[in-house]
């Protein structure tokens, strides 16, 4: 059996998604840094949920957590 060969293929790592290239380099930096920022955000309100809901057994943690999700989307 001979050695398996690999193709790059032109999505590979060291380039830029496509919907990033027009806005070069520090553009794509920059839109993946608020994509962090909605990521955490949005990880900190369903922590916050899940807290509300094991500690003080509260039913109204999932609209309000839905609500605080809305500027968002």
């Amino acid at each position: 059996m001979g050695r398996a060969r690999i193709y790059h293929s032109p999505s590979s790592p060291s380039t830029p998604p496509p919907l990033f290239t027009h806005l070069g380099r520090k553009g794509a930096l920059r839109a993946d840094a608020a994509e962090s920022a909605v990521c955490g955000y949005l990880a900190l309100i369903v922590l916050a949920d899940l807290v509300l809901k094991a500690v003080w057994k509260v039913s109204w943690a999932d609209p309000v957590a839905a609500l605080d999700r809305y500027p968002i989307f």
